[in-house]
């Protein structure tokens, strides 16, 4: 079944769609304020990351690719023949696996095809007190911005797999493919809102842009990746029991 969804993800333009909507959003604040006011890529990433109005749509990008497949084959007709022939659990497990992997590669790689793209318009990384004094800024600080950025790009494309995880989710209880794709950005309004109030360390809005009180960061890095596939296993585990639920209702 993996097998089949891979080769069906690298067919879709959906895919592609995605990662190509994904450097569009991380280009639009340089597109707004030209390449002549950009410091550096760093510099303008650290930007991007502040402003929800620009970075939340990356969620519907994500989404796009695998989110809304169960509730396609739903709509189709064919998820129950899917689960007959491979099994419930392999089937499922599959659309829950991939719909978190692959939100996750888009974000990632879209993010950095952009990085790539700009290095060659403007500098990568020019020493910068907001970006120095960040959370992981001493890496680039000592020589590997590709590495402080690789940090950062992954802990972001992680809460954004989670967040499409809520639209696999919603899609076991409302089988509609545009449910699935938009769920995700709305539930990652509403939710980061309710936790911005909370501490630090269950703040999901601080935590998806690696802010955590911490002086060790080793264990910054390990908490909120841990996190945010917590999480998401747990979202993927709702999904499970109640898509679970509506197959075995098909085929009784």
């Amino acid at each position: 079944m993996l097998r089949a969804y891979i080769y069906k993800i690298l067919r879709s333009s959906l895919t592609y769609v995605g990662i190509l909507g994904t450097v569009f959003i991380c280009s639009t604040h340089i597109m707004t304020n030209s390449l002549s006011n950009s410091v550096s890529v760093l510099y303008h990433m650290d930007l991007f990351f502040g402003l929800d109005q620009t970075r939340k749509p990356l969620t519907l990008f994500a989404a796009l690719p695998f989110a809304g497949n169960f509730a396609e084959e739903w709509e189709s007709g064919v998820s129950t023949q899917c689960a007959a022939r491979c099994g419930v659990k392999k089937y499922l497990a599959a659309n829950a696996v991939l719909c978190a992997a692959v939100s996750f590669l888009t974000v990632l790689i879209g993010m950095f095809l952009f990085a790539w793209i700009y290095s060659f318009f403007i500098p990568f990384y020019e020493p910068n007190n907001n970006i120095d004094n960040y959370d992981f800024g001493y890496i680039a600080a000592n020589g590997m911005p590709w590495l402080y950025y690789a940090i950062r790009v992954s802990i972001y494309a992680l809460s954004v797999a989670m967040w499409c995880m809520t639209g696999l989710l919603l899609s076991a209880l409302l089988p509609n493919k545009f449910v699935a794709v938009c769920t995700p950005l709305i539930t990652s309004y509403v939710v980061e809102r309710f936790t911005i109030g909370l501490p630090g360390d269950f703040n999901l809005w601080y935590l998806s842009l690696g802010r955590l009180k911490s002086d060790n960061e080793v264990f910054k890095l390990l908490y909120i990746v841990g996190v945010f596939m917590l999480l998401s296993a747990a979202l993927g585990s709702v999904f499970w029991f109640i898509a679970e639920k509506r197959l075995q209702n098909e085929f009784t």
